[in-house]
């Protein structure tokens, strides 16, 4: 029995190899009953909002093509919604992996913590693998080049939203090149989220 969830991908030609080889099969384990890779061109919410205009299923999960998720994160993340219905996201640890040479160089574990939306306006702490309801997503704006995650996350708490925490590593990111968000300067993108939440 699949999981009620639309898995999400939005994909760059350079992550293809990563892409066919560990993060799609790693979702097909997961047992998502759709899965919607976007590619082409549009930056990484167009494409993200492409695919959920298309998704069909009640939860959604946005997933990087430089992740691996484990086989258990939407039993757990589902279940996790569907114990406490007022939350509308839920959230885990993860583990980040810089990879070079087709091997694993270090690997770092987070695990964010409880929900707190005074925290959440000081730092971005939530990743974007986060299982939402669909009926709850704002979509994400298009004009947030960087830290698009935090943007949401801000936009969905201002709306009363709130969030459930998993205190388990449920997925890998892997560093495998410089992120195109990235090359926003670091600064610049933090300006532009205070500005917008009034921060």
């Amino acid at each position: 029995m699949s999981y009620p969830v639309s898995v999400v991908i939005p994909t760059i030609d350079s992550r293809r190899d990563f892409l066919f080889n560990r993060c799609l099969p790693s979702v097909q384990l997961a047992d998502p009953a759709q899965l919607i890779v976007i590619f082409g061109e549009g930056n990484g919410n167009e494409k993200r909002n492409a695919g959920a205009r298309a998704a069909t299923q009640p939860y959604l999960l946005f997933v990087d093509d430089d992740s691996q998720i484990s086989s258990e994160i939407l039993r757990d993340m589902v279940g996790a919604l569907e114990s406490h219905q007022e939350a509308s996201i839920a959230y885990s640890g993860y583990r980040t992996i810089l990879h070079e040479a087709n091997r694993a160089k270090y690997s770092r574990d987070t695990y964010p913590g409880k929900w707190n939306p005074d925290r959440l306006r000081r730092e971005n702490y939530i990743d974007t693998t986060s299982l939402i309801r669909r009926s709850a997503f704002p979509g994400f704006d298009p004009a947030i080049r960087r830290f698009q995650d935090w943007d949401l996350w801000l936009t969905l708490s201002t709306r009363g939203a709130h969030g459930v925490y998993i205190s388990k590593t449920l997925f890998d990111k892997y560093v495998l090149d410089e992120n195109v968000s990235a090359r926003i300067p670091e600064q610049e993108a933090r300006e532009a989220i205070a500005r917008k939440h009034s921060l």
